[in-house]
């Protein structure tokens, strides 16, 4: 159907131009069918990024990074033991496909930036694509290098350059990412024309956080709180009220920062199984720890999670409870999580007061009582434990337990023997992009 342009920009549900694009191509291929000449086929092609993140990492942040840690379970508890033989298989393998899937849209953002000069476009305009199209290219490195460790720094889309690049070290690629985001930052809008684009866009705002992130995976506090700080103070983003209206419908709203809609043409398998089990023979559910993780009297529990229907499972997730026909517009995100990162920075400044502030208001809004820390260390495994439930199945869980270096107790707790150590922390190379280019080698430390 015949989408008209605002309904492009605002729900980046199609491509137009960019179709045969996103056809399976050798790379070599694929910028022939890509035809940049003025603003709007720019837009486009950038709407096409989205698309490819939507595509590449839905199904992560859903369910498989949950999967991952212990927020999710495979099968479900009357397999607990088959769970825990086959985490492995479960959710590293499948993640896997990760490096793949997320190389394709990098290529297509060098291109785009290698053709925005070119063009004759205003120089505001033409500063705005570009930084956007930066920022999804430094989006989707920070998740390789999470995932991967070292990875592979592709900028440009000469063949012979990326054919048999070598790893960067995963201190190179953070200093890449400081960098690239520092400089894009200005040129990024405030907002665009409608909540709805500015919630789906990369705007200041969201470019601001995930340098909140690196700087946090970096240790470098002090720069955490002053980019949280200015998300929080700015006057565009607000906390919403109620919780269960964040989950109840595809309203986009105050909170949410940077979001991506999956668009009903999108529907995928993993997306179901990740929470209803719609036309599908496996279910995952909450684990019991996550269960038990929501005190007495959290409102957000039983918008997180509800006892199954069925009665086959204890429970089942509930936040993406519109994924069977993909009407919803996933979190990446959204203001409660800068609020505790801000409190986790602080607590690590010995700034308790202002992390128990920032802690407890999230708290507050869930129903619960403030709660006061002894300690710095008291304080950050209750931040901890308040990112767990607030943040449940937003694919955070992993990457906080593995920045405060936690994640090998966790995991050694919830897998026990089937956790290996320090192995498990990176996901290995794939072995056929090994075979296609040898200077990825060597694959990360326990792989063959």
């Amino acid at each position: 159907m015949k989408l008209k342009y605002i309904c492009l920009l605002c729900i980046l549900s199609c491509l137009l131009a960019c179709d045969d694009f996103l056809e399976e191509q050798p790379a070599d291929q694929i910028i022939s069918d890509l035809v940049l000449t003025d603003a709007r086929s720019v837009e486009q092609a950038i709407f096409g990024l989205y698309e490819e993140i939507n595509n590449s990492q839905g199904n992560y942040h859903t369910a498989l990074f949950s999967l991952m840690a212990d927020g999710l379970s495979a099968i479900g508890t009357a397999f607990e033991e088959v769970d825990r033989a086959n985490f492995h298989e479960t959710a590293f393998n499948e993640a896997i496909t990760f490096w793949e899937s997320n190389y394709l849209p990098v290529y297509r953002a060098n291109f785009i930036l290698e053709k925005i000069p070119s063009l004759d476009l205003e120089d505001n305009l033409d500063q705005q694509l570009t930084a956007e199209t930066r920022f999804l290219r430094a989006w989707i490195y920070y998740y390789l290098t999470q995932l991967y460790g070292d990875v592979a720094l592709l900028t440009t889309t000469d063949l012979e350059v990326n054919q048999f690049s070598s790893r960067n070290s995963s201190s190179e690629i953070y200093d890449f990412l400081i960098t690239e985001l520092q400089e894009l930052i200005p040129d990024l809008p405030d907002q665009y024309g409608s909540q709805e684009e500015s919630n789906i866009r990369a705007t200041r705002a969201a470019a601001q956080s995930l340098l909140a992130r690196v700087s946090a995976d970096l240790g470098d506090w002090q720069d955490v709180e002053t980019l949280t700080t200015l998300v929080i103070d700015n006057p565009r983003y607000e906390l919403v009220e109620d919780f269960e209206s964040l989950f109840a419908s595809r309203t986009y709203n105050g909170e949410g920062i940077f979001r991506i809609y999956f668009g009903p043409e999108n529907r995928a398998p993993f997306r179901s199984i990740s929470y209803l089990g719609i036309d599908v023979t496996i279910f995952f559910e909450p684990t019991k720890k996550l269960v038990n993780a929501f005190e007495e009297g959290d409102l957000r529990k039983a918008t997180s999670i509800i006892p199954d229907p069925g009665g086959i499972y204890d429970y089942l997730g509930n936040k993406y409870r519109e994924l069977a026909d993909n009407t919803i517009a996933q979190y990446y995100i959204r203001l409660a999580d800068i609020y505790l990162l801000r409190a986790e920075a602080r607590a690590q400044q010995n700034n308790l007061q202002g992390a128990m502030e920032d802690m407890n208001r999230i708290r507050n809004r869930a129903g619960l009582g403030d709660k006061t820390a002894v300690g710095n260390e008291q304080a950050l495994l209750m931040i901890e434990q308040e990112r767990f439930v607030e943040l449940c199945f937003e694919g955070q869980r992993w990457f906080d337990l593995k920045r405060n270096g936690r994640l090998n107790d966790v995991m050694r707790e919830h897998i026990g023997e089937y956790w290996e150590y320090p192995k498990d922390l990176l996901l290995q190379v794939p072995i056929r992009e090994i075979n296609n280019n040898p200077n990825l080698l060597p694959n990360n430390q326990g792989y063959n």
